[in-house]
């Protein structure tokens, strides 16, 4: 695996510290700046819902206890409007990507995420601590690599935001599941109380991580045989185990998966020919199982999703020719759309809804973002946008996280030094509630 570097960047993402805020955040990102503390800036511009006085002091929700975690059918309909209002005001102009380089080497990640802080985390996938963004100040934003080295390769995949304000992360290769405080990154460590084995041959236990509405967290099975729940109330065996029916040794199965208006989650096919559905409130055989269309046994067809404002879910292409829509409500009409994206390997990975309501996923393998419309599911709603950042065949960035200046940012993977910004241009922006919504935030 080749050496990648992470952060040392400076980032303008200015931000709010609590209260809603929509605005464009300033454009200069190329100085690289010593890590420190930066004074709280305040929003400039108009919001989706007009409040537009100034910040108080404090973290960014400060007062307002734990709302990302007010999930599923009785809260969706509230969501559900929002995101189709700031939808409906659009985009300025075309989406704009850069990259931005960084000088800190032997950093990878695979997940991101944003805190109640205003912090953004990086889980690492080769690098040995964190990786941070500091986006709390207008001019003199830090990034950085924080907490203790718990370096490895593939320890975790993905990460979720619990009601205890505290990030899981799923185990990978490694025996056990990590948890840390956004406010206390010092003492991040392993959850002992339970050894989930190692993975055999490198294949990844679980990958991708949802708080479900009961509050408990749901892993989909990469290739370990059963999903995993983690209960943050209870960090015992009897609380972190494996669930319902045995679902085969078969590597690489689902990618990842997202929280449904429903309230269940659904797991992208990687290797398995059909959608996984899981029920939070029956963990069981009949609350756990394969549904939809038979989309074949090939390798990594789909490598990410996000919900849109429709309630219906868009996975982006791995392996696979095409967008594959997930219909919750009428699952037997899952299928791909759009037009052909051709062959490759690893095109596009993770997905993040932007303000404007369209979805944007990270170059994998392929030189260009992909936009993905899903009022316009044709070859003008999904498309290749920005400038070309050559194709590989490391998997450039893994996944991408919605920050509070309405512009998306991915980090390194495998084959990258930089980091990647997606500026979709949308009029208007979320406030600190709908970016930390578990419908929408993490992986």
């Amino acid at each position: 695996m080749k050496p990648i570097c992470l952060l040392g960047c400076c980032f303008f993402l200015v931000i709010a510290s609590c209260g809603r805020y929509g605005f464009e955040g300033p454009d200069n990102l190329d100085a690289c700046l010593d890590a420190g503390s930066p004074d709280a800036g305040s929003p400039d511009g108009d919001s989706l819902d007009g409040d537009t006085g100034p910040a108080d002091s404090g973290s960014p929700d400060a007062g307002t206890g734990t709302p990302w975690a007010s999930l599923g059918p009785e809260h969706w309909p509230a969501l559900q409007a929002q995101l189709q209002d700031a939808a409906a005001m659009g985009s300025t102009e075309e989406a704009t990507v850069r990259e931005i380089p960084c000088s800190l080497s032997n950093s990878a990640f695979q997940g991101i995420i944003l805190a109640p802080n205003g912090l953004i985390y990086g889980i690492p996938r080769d690098s040995p601590q964190l990786g941070e963004l500091n986006t709390m100040a207008s001019s003199d934003p830090t990034a950085r690599l924080v907490g203790p080295d718990i370096g490895g390769e593939d320890n975790w995949y993905g990460v979720a935001l619990a009601g205890d304000r505290m990030f899981y992360c799923p185990p990978s290769d490694t025996k056990y599941p990590l948890r840390f405080d956004p406010d206390d990154v010092d003492n991040a460590a392993e959850i002992t109380a339970v050894d989930l084995g190692l993975s055999q041959d490198d294949e990844n236990k679980w990958m991708g991580l949802r708080l479900a509405p009961n509050g408990l967290l749901i892993a989909c099975p990469r290739s370990d045989e059963y999903v995993l729940a983690i209960d943050p109330e209870d960090l015992s065996a009897g609380g972190i185990r494996r669930v319902g029916p045995n679902l085969g040794s078969r590597p690489a199965k689902w990618y990842t998966g997202v929280l449904a208006p429903n309230g269940k989650i659904y797991c992208v096919p990687g290797a398995d020919p059909q959608i996984l559905e899981i029920d939070p409130e029956n963990l069981t055989d009949t609350g756990i199982q394969r549904l939809g269309p038979d989309f074949g046994t090939g390798l990594g067809k789909w490598y990410g999703a996000a919900l849109a404002p429709n309630g219906n879910i868009y996975a982006t292409p791995g392996n696979n020719h095409f967008v594959l829509e997930i219909v919750p409500e009428d699952i037997d009409s899952s299928g791909p759309v759009g037009p052909d994206l051709l062959t490759g390997s690893s095109k596009w990975t993770g997905g993040t809804l932007a303000p404007n309501g369209r979805i944007y996923a990270s170059p994998g393998n392929q030189g260009q973002v992909l936009e993905i419309d899903p009022e316009n599911l044709t070859a003008e709603g999904i498309r290749r946008v920005g400038i070309d950042l050559g194709a590989t065949e490391g998997r450039k960035y893994f996944g991408g996280v919605l920050a509070p200046n309405g512009k998306i940012y991915a980090l390194p993977f495998v084959d990258k030094q930089s980091i990647l910004e997606i500026d979709p241009h949308a009029r208007a922006n979320f406030d600190m509630n709908v970016l930390l919504n578990g419908h929408l935030n993490g992986q």
